[in-house]
């Protein structure tokens, strides 16, 4: 049984957010949480990938295995094309957070919407769906809402208007998709409240993402 997973975050509260569904549900093994801000922040202020974020992606993982790491996990959607390349750096498996959600809206309906408030993740979180659907080998229409003036609001702290704006914008996918997607785990608070203005499955990555770790580590 794997002893020792190791999680990679751009920002200390989603760490946070990943410690009590770790402490539930991997009850006895030893997790460790490497935190690096300037990697979403240097993303956003370039608008994608640039040699010196890759790098220090990878590092980050590399680190996590030179930890001891057997499972590593990178819990950033707007990151995550770069953990294909981490993952040739490494001996150890290495985690989207946002590919088993990915999965999973596939397989729930050709009609997906994705939601995202950071300019950054739409592109990455639209690439992996599709992937999924060739993979599935299954044809899908993707849905995208993107409202960036919510994530200023998000990194001002104002979570008020962050929430109001999000919730106003779920309602352009009424009646439109068969499931949506929160392309950012800062947006999964509002999963029940936009479930219920659509009247489909909302996909939040976090608890997604843990589902498919905690049967990794029992294999």
């Amino acid at each position: 049984m794997v002893q020792k997973i190791g999680f990679v975050h751009t920002g200390i509260a989603i760490a946070n957010m990943f410690k009590p569904m770790i402490a539930e549900r991997l009850p006895g093994v030893a997790t460790f949480h490497i935190v690096d801000d300037s990697l979403i922040q240097d993303l956003l202020l370039h608008e994608g990938f640039t040699p010196s974020i890759l790098k220090r992606l990878c590092q980050q993982v590399a680190l996590a295995e030179e930890a001891g790491a057997e499972i590593i996990m990178v819990t950033c959607s707007s990151i995550a094309p770069g953990v294909d390349v981490a993952r040739k750096m490494v001996s150890v498996p290495v985690m989207k957070v946002d590919e088993p959600m990915a999965a999973k809206a596939v397989a729930l309906s050709d009609a997906i919407g994705v939601m995202a408030t950071a300019k950054t993740t739409m592109v990455p979180s639209v690439n992996l769906i599709e992937a999924k659907a060739a993979e599935a080998q299954k044809k899908v229409t993707i849905r995208k809402v993107l409202r960036p003036e919510a994530f200023d609001c998000f990194l001002r702290g104002d979570m008020e208007t962050h929430d109001r704006i999000v919730t106003a914008a779920a309602a352009e996918l009424q009646g439109q998709v068969g499931v949506v997607v929160l392309a950012q785990a800062s947006m999964g608070h509002l999963a029940e409240a936009i479930q219920t203005l659509t009247g489909v499955t909302v996909l939040r990555s976090p608890p997604l993402a843990m589902d498919a770790l905690v049967e990794k580590v029992r294999r």
